[in-house]
Formats: structure tokens, sequence, C-alpha cells
């Protein structure tokens, strides 16, 4: 009877926190903030929300927006990490035209848990790239160079990275989504799922297939 009563209240808390969420629409005129900011070199973004990542000598961040989006869009720099993603109480933003741009010296690590998708570029003389895709979200980098770059997809997401230029990769996928690289000299393919690994470059290959995708050259 005692475990009955707990999971009738366990669940009970379940149902309340979730009517507990809200909902929002965004309306009104459009608002840009500029957001005060210290030092961070990884990136993580959740929910529906457009990421424009550059390389700049001077960090900075904006939110651009409908004003009542703006105010509920968070940036909070936590261990040398950027997190981006509306206020937790809000499970549905319709109308959305949120974009977040964001400028530092150092990129190292970008992850997104959403829908939004990420542009970087112009990280030129770059050590460890790291980019890991868990949703729907599309990553473009275009016009940057690291020694290594590490890409992971575990969603229906693509890693476009063709314009990215690395020495050593190492691509990933478990999901459905596809990766694209450019590599000059060793690259490790594992696909555990749908999507395809597409490469330019000659590197050394070794290559891991436990799924119906394919390692394909293209240039």
């Amino acid at each position: 009877m005692k475990t009955i009563q707990l999971i009738l209240a366990f669940a009970a808390l379940l149902l309340l926190a979730s009517c507990e969420k809200q909902s929002i629409t965004g309306s009104g005129g459009l608002s840009t903030e500029q957001r005060a900011v210290m030092p961070f070199t990884a990136v993580q973004t959740s929910g529906d929300i457009k990421l424009n990542i550059h390389y700049g000598s001077t960090l900075s961040i904006e939110v651009k927006g409908y004003s009542n989006l703006v105010q509920i869009t968070e940036t909070k720099i936590q261990n040398n990490k950027l997190y981006v993603q509306f206020q937790d109480k809000y499970n549905s933003v319709r109308n959305n035209n949120v974009e977040v741009s964001i400028v530092l010296p150092v990129l190292e690590s970008v992850n997104s848990y959403g829908s939004g998708d990420v542009w970087i570029s112009d990280f030129s003389n770059g050590t460890n790239l790291q980019v890991s895709i868990y949703g729907s979200s599309d990553v473009l980098i275009s016009n940057s160079h690291y020694i290594t770059g590490n890409f992971e997809s575990y969603g229906s997401g693509d890693i476009e990275a063709q314009n990215l230029s690395v020495k050593t990769g190492n691509a990933s996928i478990h999901g459905s989504g596809n990766i694209k690289l450019s590599c000059t000299e060793f690259l490790r393919s594992k696909i555990f799922g749908s999507g395809d690994i597409w490469y330019w470059g000659n590197p050394a290959l070794d290559t891991q297939i436990n799924g119906s995708g394919s390692v394909i050259k293209k240039g």
C-alpha cells in the first residue's frame, strides 16, 4: 500500500510540474540586447534558437528577436561554458525569431540539444574543436582551420564542415544525420546509424560501420 501511495504521489508531482509549464508566442517590436560576458570557450544550446558564432578578439553576446522572446532567452556562463536556452518554465515557444550572435577569440566545443541551426566561422588558428548534435539542428562551419576536429551526431541534424580544414578528424554517427568534413592527414569514422560521412582530402582512414550509413570520398 505504501509503495502504491508513493507512486501516486510521484505521478502527481510530475503532473503538477508539467501543468506549471507555459507557452509563449513571439510578438511586439523587435529588440536587441547586449549581454554581459565573462570568458568562455564552449557553447551549449537547447531549443529552437539560432546561433551565429564568429571569431573576434573581444567577447560579445547579442540577442535579437521579438522583445517578449528576447526577455526569456537565457545566456548563462558556468565553468567556461555558455548556455543558451529559453527559460525553463516555457515548454512551447511559437512564432520564434530569436537569434544569438556570439563573438569570441577561442572556440573549443559546441553542443546542440535543440532544433536551432548553428553557424560557425572565421576561426583560422584553432587547436581542437568538438561539435556534438543531440537533436535536429544543423551545424555549418566555414572559413576555419583546426588541428583536430571531433564531430558527433546523435540525432537527425547534419554537421557541414567541408569548409573547415583539419589535420586529424574523428567523425561518429549514431542517428540519421550526416557529417561532412575536410581532412588532410587522418580520419577515424564510426557509423552506428543510417547517416553518411562525406570527406574531402586524402587522409589515412580508420573506418568502423555497424549501421546502414557509408563513408564517401568527395574530393
